[in-house]
């Protein structure tokens, strides 16, 4: 083989490296898009999804801004409603359905 041939078949492999390394660039360029379109973040915006779903969105008052502090009112005495050891009236009540299927109770 002679330099010339040599030459000749070096060019004729770097050509067709060349196509090769351009149809992979393509090819990773493709999946690229293919990946950052696959990966988008689904929210209200962009999908059928409804706003309660969002993820990180921040619930906002439509209450102005007050200069009040929170909580209970100062100096109020809190009380609770205490179980009575003789109560007045005791009723019993029966369920109208069964929890785990549904069905009704009623005549049973």
């Amino acid at each position: 083989m002679t330099d010339q041939d040599q030459i000749q078949a070096l060019k004729a492999e770097n050509t067709q490296l060349r196509t090769r390394f351009i149809q992979a660039l393509a090819r990773i360029s493709e999946m690229k898009a293919w990946v950052l379109k696959s990966s988008t973040v689904k929210t209200s915006k962009n999908s059928s999804k409804p706003l309660s779903t969002d993820v990180g969105r921040k619930k906002q008052s439509l209450r102005p801004k007050s200069d009040k502090p929170v909580g209970v009112q100062f100096g109020h005495k809190g009380r609770i409603l205490k179980m009575s050891d003789t109560p007045d009236v005791t009723e019993k009540i029966y369920p109208d359905f069964y929890n785990n299927c549904g069905l009704s109770l009623r005549g049973a």
